[in-house]
Formats: structure tokens, C-alpha cells, sequence
């Protein structure tokens, strides 16, 4: 399935800032004294850019900022640059700045070919000049199969084991015997409240007309995870069952329906080496041993100051897309709640003391022969839209 494809800046971004802050969080605990090691550069602001050229119709997106102070982290968008984007060919393109950070190609300027080489160029409103290397295109790979399987996992976070979908992916079958992967994943699911809406109190008591309207949502998240690999050890270009992530029982994920959008980008070999080592420093979560992020060197560097670390690669790459639609598994326990506490008695007392929160919503309780107003004691009891989804179906939304 064909894409238009954008980055999605903001995962880039975060996972980058992320690994960088936590490389600040050095704490040992031991039966010795705490150990507080100097962290070089902590609180240096260091250059960040996250963009890409694909096969995809553009336009393309080149996102720059600052790191900020570990204990005082804010997104610093760095503005005044001047960005191109040059290939092989000699054909150069300036970006336009947007605003809060974010360069952009025009919608017919440049495009990514498979087989070219990219270069990202950088003035600094100082004077700095940076550069990439340049970057090989390499064709995309289509996606064979995306699938779950019901395992069981142990977590240091639950006392039992989780039961839930594991997801795996299989590759087609390469035209060349290496190809290195990056995947990226977004995941859209269906869920519903826990009670329908009967009434709603604005100052005063309303029967609700539409119970159904707020019951049912859907909500798209980025999965925060880095997933490469490559073919280099395998008998034949293909990957099979690479494992994605992991998607339990423990809240509403797949408690209706469950799609996951799987984007398989084609890497140049220096770009999969970038990718392993940022998975790789963000799996040792902070410990002692970890590397700082700006001793992972992307292939972007100051030119007059080769030594000034820079965050962030400029990568190309081809672009396959599969997604996959799963049901509610029927042979799992769900471990969500899926009551609420509900205020009867002093109700009307509570409502007002929630004033600045009107409208509520509530349930119906019987009572006696006839159906009564209860308030639930978290509106996400009743408003899915209070768990961070949307009412609106997604356009590429099946059901069943």
C-alpha cells in the first residue's frame, strides 16, 4: 500500500532529547558512597536535526533545534538557518522556514529517486556552516506480512505474567543480498467508556439525547520504540518474524480493534549502524555505563569545527507501508478496570464543587421502579474522548 509519506518529526525528536536527557541521570545505588560522575557538556546546547528525503512525493521536512539543560528541558527550535538539500546530480533546493524550527522543500521541488545521493547543507544565522555526507537512496522493500501471536511476558512493573499480541513482521525478498530496515510504527485502536451517558448537569439536570455519541473512540499513537535490522547473516535477503512490539492486556488497546501501520524504511548501511546504536543506548536506560548521545556522531558535522557534536542524522531511504487490522482476543483475560466508582449520596454537592468542570456527565442507577442520575467519579468513565482519542472514525478505519 502506497503512502504519502511525512515524517513524523515529533518521534524522531523525542527519541533523541529523550536518550539525551537520560544520559544525565546518573545515580548508583550501592552500599558505598553515591557516585555523581561529571557529565561533559550537560548543559550545552547542542544542535539537533531530524529530517529525511524518501521516495515518497514530498514536500520534505527538516526540523532543527537545541537540546536544553537536563534539569530544565524545554524544545528550543533553532530559526535563522539556511537549509538545502543537493543531490547527486548538482540539482540544489532551498527549504523555506516555516516556523518554530521546521524547513520545508516546495511540493514540486525536489524528490527522492532511488540510486541518487542526498546532502543536507546548514547556515547558521552565526555563521556556522554544516553538512552531511551523502546519502544513498536505496529502492524500498515491500512488506510480505504483518502479524500477531498471543505470548506471555514477564515485567518487573506486575507481580503475574502479562498476556497479550506480539507482533512480527516478514520482509520481502530483497533485490541486493544486504538491505538494512528501520521500522516505525503507529498504532490505531478502537475503545469504548465504561458506562453510556444518560444525563448531563450544566447547573441543571438535562436527560442526554445522544448516549452513544461519547461512548466510542479511536486513538492513533506513535510506538516510542527504535526497530532495525539487516539481512547480512541471512542465507537469502529476506527477514522473517522480526519482532515489533508488544501489546498487552493491561489497558484498551485490544479491547475492540486494533490496527498498527507499519512504515519499513531502506537504509544505507551507515544510517542502520546510527539507528542500532541510538536502540541500543536507549535499551540501557540511564544506567552508569551509558553512552552519552553526542558520542553516537551522526554523519552531520560543522565543517570549520569538526569536533562541535551535532545530534541527529539526515537520512534517505525508500518507503514500504503495510497495515493490518486485529480483533478483541477472546482467549485472554483483560486486566483494565471496567467499573467506576459512582457518587450517589452528596451528589449534588459534588457537582457544584465541580462547577468549573460543567458540563458532567452521568450514568442512570436504578433505583426502586424507576432510573435515577449517578455521577461517576472520573468523567473517562463515561467520555472516551477523556482518555485522549477522537469520536471521528479514521478514513482507512475497516470494521470487521
Amino acid at each position: 500500500m502506497a503512502i504519502n509519506y511525512k515524517i513524523n518529526r515529533t518521534w524522531i525528536l523525542a527519541k533523541i532529547k529523550w536518550i539525551f536527557l537520560l544520559s544525565g541521570l546518573f545515580f548508583l545505588f550501592a552500599c558505598i558512597d553515591d557516585y555523581w560522575p561529571e557529565i561533559k557538556n550537560a548543559n550545552q546546547a547542542i544542535l539537533v536535526i531530524d529530517g529525511m528525503i524518501t521516495d515518497q512525493p514530498g514536500p520534505y521536512v527538516i526540523k532543527l533545534s537545541f537540546t536544553s539543560q537536563i534539569n530544565y528541558p524545554v524544545i528550543n527550535p533553532a530559526v535563522g538557518y539556511t537549509v538545502s538539500i543537493e543531490d547527486n546530480t548538482g540539482y540544489m533546493e532551498n527549504l523555506k522556514e516555516v516556523g518554530n524550527g521546521e524547513y520545508t522543500t516546495l511540493s514540486e521541488g525536489i524528490s527522492g529517486v532511488p540510486g541518487r545521493r542526498y546532502k543536507l547543507h546548514l547556515d547558521s544565522p552565526g555563521g556556522k556552516k554544516y553538512e552531511s555526507t551523502f546519502e544513498l537512496l536505496n529502492p524500498a522493500v515491500g512488506i510480505d506480512s504483518i502479524y500477531p501471536e498471543i505470548e506471555y511476558h514477564e515485567s518487573p512493573d506486575y507481580e503475574y505474567t502479562l498476556s497479550g499480541f506480539q507482533f512480527y513482521i516478514d520482509t520481502k525478498e530483497a533485490e541486493v543480498d544486504t538491505a538494512y530496515y528501520l521500522w516505525r510504527l503507529t498504532s490505531t485502536y478502537k475503545y469504548n467508556s465504561n458506562y453510556l451517558i444518560r444525563y448531563v448537569y450544566d447547573g441543571e439536570m438535562h436527560a442526554f439525547t445522544d448516549p452513544d455519541s461519547l461512548y466510542t473512540c479511536w486513538k492513533t499513537e506513535q510506538i516510542d520504540q527504535v526497530f532495525t535490522s539487516n539481512t547480512t547473516t541471512l542465507s537469502e535477503p529476506r527477514i522473517l518474524k522480526f519482532p515489533l512490539h508488544y501489546v498487552s492486556t493491561e489497558d484498551r488497546e485490544l479491547s475492540v480493534r486494533y490496527s498498527l501501520l507499519a512504515e519499513q524504511i531502506s537504509l544505507s548501511k551507515a544510517a542502520h549502524i546510527y539507528w542500532k546504536q541510538i536502540r541500543e543506548i536507549s535499551s540501557e536506560q540511564g544506567t552508569i555505563y551509558a553512552r552519552q548521545p553526542y558520542q553516537v556522531r551522526g554523519n552531520i558535522k560543522n565543517i570549520n569545527d569538526p569536533d562541535e557534536p551535532v545530534l541527529g542524522y539526515f537520512f534517505a531511504g525508500g518507503i514500504s507501508s503495510k497495515r493490518i487490522f486485529v480483533n478483541r482476543p477472546t482467549m485472554l483475560n483483560f486486566n483494565y478496570n471496567t467499573t467506576c466508582d459512582i457518587i450517589t449520596e452528596d451528589m449534588y454537592t459534588m457537582l457544584w464543587l465541580w462547577r468549573k468542570k460543567w458540563p458532567l456527565y452521568l450514568i442512570a442507577q436504578s433505583a426502586g421502579s424507576g432510573q435515577y442520575p449517578a455521577l461517576p467519579g472520573q468523567q473517562t468513565c463515561v467520555d472516551c474522548t477523556e482518555r485522549g482519542g477522537t469520536i471521528i472514525e479514521p478514513d482507512f478505519w475497516i470494521n470487521y
